[in-house]
């Protein structure tokens, strides 16, 4: 539950896009979910058993919370129970579980908040996978940390390590991404790169041996984005192709059948592929046509299409074609369209689909846009209470340190829709909102003064 002052009217009413249409960019955890808005502030929401959402404690949400106050974080990623993340000035972030020394940070200390790795100020892109970190600087130089059982920080050893060390001396590295215990990455040449466990064939090199220094994919340069799953790997080529190799158990490498691949197999013959990403058992691609298409496990409604039944081949999700990213987790999905708008679907025991609830979806779900707070906090967050969240029927407004007398309070629905309006409401009055729909909304209350915003969900 966010609650959040505003100095000026004015400025909430612009701010607060209930649309959902104000999200910038998303990244997938196994069960939990990082996502940045467009005025650049930091949001966290599933499971936090190890203070991985960064919030300060560690309790499981279920609708988007905000971490800090900040307005410049530019990249996030999540991992198994730790997130890492970029802000605009080069420095780079983590928190959450730290058993292996995945945080970076020198110890094995686990953190709720943020804390900064080094002092440096040229990272660049940072990825995570489930107790390690391979990361980039703005000079190309590749640097990794955390646990090494599998050879998977690449550094040539087997050791696990609580800070950042450079991979090699190459200072050509483009783009990097990370399985459970397996490291992809594409130099500026376009070839592709690849170590740590390689018991399923997710390494693509052919074999089932593990690799601890970065090893070439063939001989290729036409390499243009890789995806790390669970243990397979998924690839899209310069060409428009998409490439799959590793574990197929749940077709998820999409070729039609359900067999292994040690080396990278073609997925059909087209070549309108734009933008791919891997899951732990299924996999997701967006066409040039903006089409969002998914393959491999559906046990839980990942594939967003309304069935539960598995696909070995790719599957048109839906029929809306304004999709711009999309990012595949631990048995659900979530993904952008082009005006902004966060849909998500599959698993959500918990929590980690953002809509208020813990129940499974099958189709895409939107997600309102929270309110971010400014950065400074001019209220007490408890001014002003609702209850019970979620609500059947009557709201019940509770104020603590601030009177609400001449205060205008209104409610606006995901689509930006003002539904309700009432002028002095006194503290344990109730709002009847039983006729309104299920879903997300958000009440606004404010005077000249300033104005506060606190989500609900409607069952």
């Amino acid at each position: 539950m966010q609650s959040i002052l505003i100095t000026a009217i004015t400025f909430l009413l612009f701010a607060v896009n209930v649309q959902g249409q104000c999200w910038q960019k998303i990244f997938a955890g196994r069960l939990h979910i990082v996502a940045i808005k467009n005025d650049s502030t930091l949001w966290s929401w599933g499971e936090n058993t190890n203070g991985q959402i960064g919030n300060g404690n560690y309790t499981n949400q279920n609708t988007p919370v905000q971490i800090g106050t900040a307005h410049d974080w530019v990249q996030a990623a999540a991992g198994l129970y730790f997130t890492a993340a970029v802000k605009g000035n080069g420095s780079l972030w983590a928190w959450g579980s730290n058993y292996s020394g995945q945080l970076g940070i020198g110890t094995n200390t686990n953190q709720i908040t943020p804390v900064r790795i080094g002092i440096a100020t040229d990272w660049q892109q940072v990825a995570t996978g489930h107790e390690h970190a391979v990361a980039i600087k703005n000079d190309g130089t590749l640097w990794a940390w955390g646990y090494n059982y599998f050879g998977q920080l690449g550094d040539g050893t087997n050791t696990d390590k609580s800070a950042p060390v450079q991979i090699g001396s190459s200072s050509n590295w483009q783009q990097v991404t990370t399985g459970p215990f397996h490291t992809m990455a594409i130099k500026k040449d376009s070839t592709l790169w690849t170590w740590g466990d390689n018991e399923f064939g997710q390494l693509g090199d052919g074999t089932n041996a593990n690799r601890n220094t970065p090893v070439q994919i063939g001989t290729g340069h036409d390499w243009q984005q890789v995806s790390a799953g669970y243990y397979h790997t998924v690839a899209l080529k310069t060409s428009g192709s998409i490439w799959s190799w590793g574990v197929n158990s749940s077709g998820q490498l999409g070729n039609g059948s359900s067999t292994s691949k040690t080396f990278p197999v073609q997925i059909g013959t087209l070549t309108n592929w734009q933008q791919i990403d891997a899951g732990y058992f299924h996999t997701t691609a967006i066409k040039k046509d903006n089409t969002l298409w998914g393959w491999g496990n559906n046990f839980y409604g990942e594939l967003g299409n309304g069935m539960n039944a598995q696909q070995n081949i790719p599957a048109k999700m839906g029929m809306d074609s304004n999709w711009q990213k999309v990012e595949a987790g631990d048995s659900y999905t979530i993904a952008i369209k082009n005006d902004g708008s966060f849909w998500t679907w599959g698993a959500n025991l918990y929590g980690q689909l953002g809509d208020g609830t813990n129940t499974d979806k099958n189709i895409p779900t939107a997600i309102a846009c929270p309110v971010s707070s400014t950065k400074s906090n001019l209220l007490s967050n408890g001014s002003l209470q609702i209850s019970p969240n979620p609500v059947q029927s009557q709201l019940t407004i509770q104020t603590t340190d601030i009177s609400t007398a001449n205060w205008h309070f209104e409610i606006r629905n995901i689509l930006g829709e003002v539904i309700y309006t009432r002028q002095n409401l006194t503290n344990d009055q109730e709002i009847d909102v039983q006729p309104f729909a299920p879903g997300v909304y958000i009440l606004i209350a404010g005077n000249k003064e300033g104005q506060i915003a606190r989500q609900f969900v409607k069952i």
